[in-house]
């Protein structure tokens, strides 16, 4: 069956408690998609890590806030008291009782055993659950334990939709994550064994890029695979060339992340020293400005007039601005960052790296300006700033197509209207 489903019931969204990321993008396209299908919808941020512990208040109320994305909805925070200490805590124990498994199977256990908001029981007992969609697959536990709920209790078993966002293997690998209780990197094969051991608890699986799709389609050829590209709630209709007083050339925007800070690193070490700053100006702001004041304090200094403040609104940080940089060094997936200004109607300089998710999108290598070593980023960044800032036709163009939050939200009603009403 096809086409929009005639949808009913609750549909539970499952996150990670990542505030004012790239996929928080998604959660939000999520949220409003359901609610245009007709589902209601609750959203539950759970706790994956240690630090995502119960007692961070700050933690959480910014989850809070970057997480009402719909008057509409429902927000829970499933909070852990777990932690991650070897010899000390229950799940040093429980690893080793699993064979000394992969930091992605620890961060699923410590989801799968997050505590549940008692609203949200009541919520899912008097309602029943119709869809549960996961995001990342280390969240596949706590849409197994909502589903035996159901089970338990007479109701039909919701439809399980993980949403895999990237090959998770590859991103704990290129992003180094170390296991807590042994210090070490995970090998390749102990990560995609755990990887699809959870995985494969779904009944489809949705794919960001056609990589990442074939991939697990390989890997799990018994599942449905459904392409599902990204979009942004940050889309800004219509765009006007800039115009008035002078902006800012260059913006970044970036969390915390480990792939950010190797991207930020490589321009502040390799391509900042052979610009002209005093005719061409940057921006960087985001989470990731406080990680490189922590960590690399020197670094921070030497740049300081890149760093500037978080701001509440990212499409005011864009219109801000004349162009974008998007320096990926590695990494895995789809850049957010990249479809985002596209989506403005900004020319971006950036790297071969960032545009390895965009297999099959017609026009992007003359939508983007690409440049991988050092010299000629900054020539490409040099050039750019030269110009009269205008809009970005052939990226807007590549957006509206592939990319639009029109275009997710059909896209997504076609799934669920495969999936869901069988």
């Amino acid at each position: 069956m096809t086409g929009t489903p005639k949808a009913s019931g609750l549909c539970v969204i499952l996150c990670p408690p990542w505030p004012r990321s790239g996929s928080a993008n998604l959660f939000w396209a999520q949220t409003k998609s359901y609610l245009a299908m007709g589902f209601e919808v609750a959203v539950v941020a759970v706790s994956h890590h240690g630090y995502h512990g119960a007692d961070s208040s700050d933690f959480w109320a910014d989850v809070t806030r970057d997480f009402a994305f719909d008057s509409r909805q429902a927000l829970f925070i499933n909070r852990s008291h777990g932690r991650t200490r070897r010899f000390l805590s229950a799940s040093y124990w429980t690893w080793r009782f699993h064979g000394r498994d992969s930091a992605l199977a620890i961060e699923a256990r410590l989801a799968t055993g997050s505590d549940f908001d008692p609203e949200f029981m009541t919520l899912i007992d008097h309602r029943g659950v119709a869809v549960i969609h996961v995001n990342h697959c280390m969240n596949m536990g706590v849409a197994r334990n909502i589903a035996a709920r159901m089970r338990d209790s007479g109701r039909a078993t919701p439809t399980i939709i993980l949403d895999t966002h990237d090959i998770q293997a590859d991103r704990y690998r290129d992003c180094a994550v170390v296991s807590p209780f042994n210090g070490r990197i995970d090998g390749q094969d102990r990560l995609a064994r755990d990887e699809m051991a959870v995985s494969r608890q779904a009944d489809a699986l949705l794919h960001l890029t056609m990589r990442d799709m074939a991939h697990f389609r390989e890997m799990l050829p018994e599942k449905r695979h459904f392409l599902l590209r990204p979009t942004t709630r940050n889309e800004m209709s219509p765009v006007s060339p800039p115009g008035g007083a002078k902006r800012v050339d260059f913006i970044y925007v970036a969390g915390g992340h480990e792939a950010n800070v190797r991207s930020i690193r490589w321009f502040l070490e390799h391509v900042a020293p052979a610009l002209d700053l005093e005719n061409l100006s940057v921006r960087i702001t985001g989470g990731i400005n406080g990680y490189f004041r922590d960590l690399y304090p020197d670094l921070y200094a030497a740049h300081r007039d890149f760093w500037t403040h978080d701001w509440p609104d990212i499409r005011g940080v864009y219109m801000a601005s004349r162009f974008v940089l998007a320096p990926t060094q590695g990494g895995t997936g789809i850049s957010i960052k990249l479809v985002e200004a596209l989506a403005m109607g900004k020319f971006v300089v950036t790297t071969s790296a960032a545009l390895a998710g965009f297999e099959g999108i017609e026009g992007m290598h003359d939508a983007v300006s690409v440049a991988d070593t050092p010299a000629d980023f900054a020539a490409a960044m040099t050039d750019l700033a030269s110009r009269d800032a205008t809009v970005n036709e052939a990226g807007r163009a590549i957006y509206l197509r592939d990319f639009s939050n029109t275009t997710y939200m059909a896209a997504l009603s076609e799934v669920v209207g495969r999936v869901v009403n069988r």
